[in-house]
C-alpha cells in the first residue's frame, strides 16, 4: 500500500497531509461543515464493522473518498456497496480497460508485490447496488476482473474504489538478503496514473503536459502538491526536467496564482512547469479562454493586505477565499460590492475588464 501511493504520487495525485481516523474525527467535530477534503484509505483500514461505520459517516458528512488495495480486505458492508463480491483471483499480464471497453494498455500485475491477485468481480444486477458503477476491469483471455469502482450513495459524498497494481518487479539483493524494487518499463502501464482520473470525476484537474524525455519512457517528472492555509490554497511543485505545462481546474473555476498571468483553455488554466513552484490561491475564475492575471496593486489604507487586480474577464465568475474572519471588496466597473466576515468564499458573476479585491 506504502508503495502504491508513492507511484500515485508520482504520478501527480497531491496527496498532502497524513493523519490517523480519530485525527481526521477530531476535525470534523470541530468544524460545522465539512473541509474541502479528499480522503485517501487503503482498504486495509477498511476492514472491520466500526471501520466501515466511520467511512460511512464521513461521506455522510460530505467527504469524499477514494479506497485503494485489495478489495478483499473491505468489510463486506462496503464491498456490496461497491456492488463487488469475490471470486478467484488474476494476475500476471492483463490488459487494463475502462468499463466501456477503451483499452488502457497492458499491465503486469505480480501478487507477490501488490498484494494479492485481482479478486474482485461485479456482482449480478439483480443484487448489486443500483447507484454503483464499474469503473475500471482487467482481462487475461476470457476472464475479467473489478479494477475500479464508485458508489452514489443518497445524502452522502460520493466512495471510489481503485484496486491498484505496484509498477515494479522485485529483485533479490543477495548481499541483504531483500527483495528490491525494479521499475517496468514502457509500454506497461502505471496504475498509479488513475488516481488523478478519480481526482477529476471530483471536480478537480491537475493535468501535467510534460515534454521531457523521461515521459516517454514511463517515468513522471513532476509532482504538484497542494495544501492549505488560513484559507488560501498553496501550490507546492517540482518538476525535474520542466519542459512543458500544468493544466489546472478546481471546483471553484480555474486557480488563478498571485503575481501571475495564466491562459485559460476549456475553463482550465495554464502555468508554464519550473524546476520548483510555489504559489498563493485565493482567486478563481470561471471562463472559458482567455488570458487573465492576478497582480498585486497598491495598498489600500483602510485595508491590512495588499489588493489583489484580476485582468482580463470576459462576462467571468470570480471566487474569491478571503482570510478567516475579514470582509471583502469587490470593485468592478464602478460598482462595489461589500461581503461580511465570516464567509469561506465569496463569489460574483458577470464581471468584465479588471476586478479589485480588497480585505
Amino acid at each position: 500500500g506504502d508503495w502504491f501511493v508513492r507511484s500515485l504520487i508520482n504520478q501527480g495525485l497531491p496527496v498532502a497531509t497524513v493523519g490517523t481516523p480519530e485525527a481526521f474525527d477530531a476535525l470534523l467535530a470541530a468544524r460545522d461543515v465539512a473541509p474541502q477534503t479528499i480522503l485517501l484509505l487503503p482498504t486495509a483500514g477498511v476492514g472491520r464493522a466500526e471501520d466501515a461505520e466511520r467511512l460511512l459517516s464521513w461521506l455522510r458528512y460530505g467527504v469524499p473518498a477514494i479506497l485503494y488495495g485489495p478489495a478483499s480486505s473491505l468489510h463486506h458492508a462496503i464491498l456490496e456497496r461497491l456492488g463487488l463480491a469475490m471470486t478467484r483471483p488474476l494476475s500476471g499480464e492483463l490488459t487494463l480497460k475502462r468499463a466501456d471497453g477503451a483499452v488502457l494498455g497492458p499491465l503486469i500485475h505480480d501478487p507477490v508485490g501488490s498484494g494479492g491477485g485481482i479478486a474482485a468481480r461485479p456482482m449480478g444486477r439483480s443484487v448489486r447496488s443500483e447507484s454503483a458503477s464499474l469503473l475500471y476491469i482487467v482481462s487475461a483471455e476470457e476472464d475479467e476482473r473489478a479494477y475500479g469502482a464508485s458508489v452514489s450513495i443518497a445524502g452522502c459524498a460520493p466512495l471510489y474504489w481503485l484496486r491498484g497494481t505496484n509498477p515494479f518487479e522485485t529483485r533479490q539483493d543477495r548481499s541483504q538478503f531483500s527483495h528490491l524494487p525494479r521499475p517496468r518499463e514502457a509500454p506497461y502501464f502505471d496504475a498509479g496514473r488513475l488516481g488523478s482520473e478519480l481526482l477529476e470525476r471530483l471536480g478537480y484537474t491537475i493535468q501535467v503536459m510534460s515534454q521531457a524525455p523521461g515521459v516517454s519512457l514511463g517515468q513522471q517528472t513532476t509532482l504538484m502538491l497542494f495544501s492549505r492555509h488560513d484559507n488560501a490554497r498553496y501550490l507546492s511543485g517540482y518538476a525535474a526536467q520542466p519542459v512543458g505545462s500544468v493544466r489546472l481546474r478546481f471546483p471553484e473555476g480555474a486557480p488563478l496564482f498571485h503575481a501571475t498571468f495564466t491562459r485559460l483553455e476549456g475553463g482550465a488554466s495554464h502555468y508554464p512547469l519550473a524546476r520548483a513552484m510555489r504559489y498563493e490561491c485565493r482567486v478563481f475564475v470561471q471562463q472559458d479562454h482567455g488570458v487573465v492575471g492576478c497582480d498585486p496593486a497598491p495598498r489600500d489604507p483602510h485595508h491590512r493586505e495588499l489588493t489583489l487586480c484580476v485582468s482580463g474577464l470576459q462576462d467571468a465568475t470570480v471566487v474569491f477565499l478571503p482570510p478567516r474572519g475579514r470582509a471583502a471588496t469587490f470593485e468592478s466597473r464602478g460598482q462595489t460590492i461589500h461581503f461580511e466576515a465570516g464567509q469561506s468564499h465569496v463569489m460574483q458573476s458577470g464581471l468584465s475588464g479588471e476586478l479589485l479585491i480588497r480585505w
